[in-house]
């Protein structure tokens, strides 16, 4: 349990340290979609782009849902959007009009 716990914390401040304080000025920034398990938007868009359809598939594959699950509708309405916009994880598309 312990070991769960310390992975948690590590993913969090590598997020951090990712996307905070290396972040480029073009990037999109992040939302913690799952706080028990440091579960990010980008993660979730990026698991619909590697064929996650369902609540059910996140919760198997990133863990959302598993311990509290007041993260379940905002993973629902992310996994329904990247699935809907079908774009790359983190990045933002414009089209021309």
């Amino acid at each position: 349990m312990a070991a769960t716990k310390q992975k948690r914390v590590l993913t969090f401040v590598l997020n951090f340290i990712q996307y905070e304080l290396f972040a480029l000025p073009f990037e999109v920034p992040f939302m913690y979609v799952c706080v028990c398990h440091a579960v990010t938007d980008r993660q979730i868009r990026q698991a619909a782009a590697d064929g996650a359809r369902t609540l059910k598939d996140l919760r198997r594959e990133l863990g959302v849902t598993r311990d509290c699950g007041r993260c379940a509708s905002c993973a629902h309405e992310c996994l329904k959007e990247a699935q809907d916009k079908g774009g790359k994880p983190g990045k933002v598309v414009l089209m021309a009009a």
